[in-house]
């Protein structure tokens, strides 16, 4: 695999590439890289893991645009994007839309009716309606793979019969923060061959311009507290919570003592319907995998939940350079949020809160700045 950083050495067409570099890119991020240069293998399939934050999902969408012969005279569908909810559908089909801007016959929808090349849509709504011809498709990209492969999941199944449908030489690209590992797929014929590729998980699973912190917050008022200086400063935020009857929960008490015009998130609903109304939303992550919220500049775990991957999965929602606070309110969601942020899970101030209860009402600020 080509070290090289260029667009131009993909081989990709002039009009693509000049969508690229309108698009606000000028060199290959290390995910793309991964992503991109997969040209070169000879495997039919290739799973990509990366942090979160890191470009992976638009390094999928130009594999897809190279993929795809727009000059081709039929209305055969070459490229098929799915991935895990509507609103991820609608920002992919947004950006494919912009990097196609200078190519001509770009028929990209998340419509099957329009009998587009390239069609971004759920596996559900692939399945369900059951009248997508897959016999002339070039690549099946799926995005946030690892959560829609997961075991129970309805997504899954869904995925695994449109494998069955799939044409000889047709070409699978899975994307995902935390990919299982090959053996998990040895008994998966579409997948058992796959090249696997991964970032080092030494590293930490997150952009270098997204800025973490945490505030520990034992109390709800002094969560309540802090939010009400958030509010005061502005600052567009994406509140986290760890079931959907909790966000229900804070919507409203959130709402009438200090964001008047939060909106909660609905479960799997239409993102976009809020996308532009507020300043505030409230939700659990079910709903974001993959979501880039351009206008977020803050992401609040109000709710810490003890999970490595979702939590990064959280903070980078973040606008690729915003900032994410954690509110831990037990100690051992501190020692879990210590673990993440600093490499060790013992909190320096952990051992004197055990000790002394009136520590009970501290507010611990680790140097949270959310105005610069």
């Amino acid at each position: 695999m080509s070290d090289s950083t260029s667009f131009e050495d993909l081989n990709v067409s002039e009009n693509l590439l000049k969508g690229i570099y309108c698009y606000g890119f000028e060199m290959m991020l290390p995910s793309q890289i991964a992503i991109l240069k997969s040209f070169e293998s000879t495997k039919s399939c290739t799973l990509v893991q990366w942090i979160a934050g890191s470009g992976k999902t638009i390094g999928l969408i130009i594999k897809v645009l190279k993929h795809v012969d727009f000059s081709k005279k039929d209305d055969q569908l070459q490229g098929l994007v799915l991935v895990p909810n509507e609103f991820l559908a609608y920002q992919v089909r947004s950006a494919m839309l912009a990097l196609a801007d200078f190519i001509q016959e770009a028929k990209i929808s998340s419509d099957w009716r329009e009998n587009p090349r390239i069609l971004i849509t759920t596996p559900e709504l692939a399945i369900k309606k059951n009248r997508i011809n897959f016999t002339s498709l070039e690549i099946l990209a799926i995005d946030e793979m690892d959560i829609m492969l997961e075991i129970g999941c309805g997504r899954r199944k869904c995925i695994k019969s449109i494998f069955n449908q799939l044409p000889k030489g047709c070409e699978i690209l899975g994307t995902g923060l935390r990919m299982l590992p090959k053996e998990c797929y040895m008994y998966d014929d579409y997948l058992k061959d796959s090249l696997i590729i991964t970032f080092d998980q030494r590293e930490k699973q997150l952009g270098d311009n997204i800025y973490e912190n945490f505030v520990y917050c034992p109390k709800m008022d002094q969560k309540l507290s802090l939010l009400q200086s958030i509010q005061n400063g502005t600052v567009s935020t994406v509140l986290f919570c760890n079931t959907y009857s909790r966000a229900e929960q804070f919507h409203v008490i959130l709402k009438d003592s200090i964001f008047p015009s939060l909106l909660v998130v609905p479960q799997c609903g239409k993102l976009h319907q809020l996308y532009y109304e507020s300043l505030y939303l409230i939700g659990t992550h079910d709903d974001w995998y993959g979501i880039d919220m351009q206008w977020c500049e803050l992401v609040v775990h109000f709710d810490v939940i003890c999970d490595k991957a979702i939590s990064r999965m959280r903070s980078g929602r973040c606008r690729r350079r915003g900032k994410a606070l954690y509110l831990p309110s037990t100690l051992e969601e501190l020692d879990f949020v210590c673990e993440l942020l600093y490499g060790s899970p013992n909190c320096k101030y952990h051992r004197i809160m055990l000790k002394n209860s009136k520590y009970y009402d501290v507010c611990i600020n680790f140097e949270m700045d959310l105005k610069n």
